[in-house]
């Protein structure tokens, strides 16, 4: 058990201590968390929209962005950064990030499928992940996969509070509050045949007025 615990807890400071090791690797990990950061706060202000087709694909080209940088990382400097586990890793990853591309672009798929397999959370820190992977700033193994899903899983919780704390648009307040309105003080009711053609004539037994 202690081992076990010893061993996660030298991957959690792989993780936080990479960018410290090398501070050059900000220039692929600020992108990917300015992005994150500004749609969390996006999403957060504006409650009741929801990621949509656009959404999928711009996720899936900012990971397809992330692949072929790897690529390059790993094919490049005379292959100082290359080994096989990397190529099958980011293989898997251009696959991952081409087939969300395919299905957010035809709309092969339902919306909400892509969405649960392109969850934006999901690619950044993905992308993340691979960053450091590819950099040798991480060392993959069974205990570091542990680590990565279990602080994956405390991102999400922290995610929701975050979201929840972020005060709502004035302006989106403000028209579901006039729907709100509308909907309580002007109700919709049957008028009779014969007083609507005196009013507007129409090929209809029933129409509906405001009150």
């Amino acid at each position: 058990m202690s081992t076990a615990i010893e061993s996660m807890r030298s991957g959690y400071g792989e993780i936080f201590s990479a960018p410290l090791r090398d501070p050059s690797i900000w220039w692929l990990l600020a992108p990917i968390l300015i992005i994150w950061f500004v749609s969390e706060i996006y999403f957060g202000r504006y409650k009741k929209e929801r990621p949509g087709w656009n959404t999928a694909l711009g996720d899936g080209m900012s990971l397809l962005w992330i692949v072929l940088t790897s690529l390059k990382l790993i094919f490049t400097e005379h292959f100082d950064l290359f080994s096989w586990g990397k190529f099958f890793f980011v293989l898997l990853l251009g696959l991952y990030a081409a087939m969300v591309v395919f299905f957010a672009f035809t709309h092969r798929i339902k919306q909400r499928i892509l969405l649960t397999l392109a969850e934006p959370s999901f690619v950044y820190y993905l992308s993340m992940i691979s960053v450091l992977y590819i950099n040798d700033l991480i060392s993959m193994n069974f205990w570091m996969i542990v680590d990565i899903i279990l602080l994956f899983a405390i991102l999400l919780i922290a995610e929701k509070v975050i979201r929840s704390l972020i005060p709502e648009a004035i302006e989106e307040m403000q028209h579901h509050s006039a729907e709100h309105v509308e909907k309580r003080h002007y109700p919709l009711y049957p008028v009779p045949h014969h007083i609507a053609q005196q009013r507007h004539p129409v090929n209809q037994h029933w129409q509906l007025r405001r009150f």
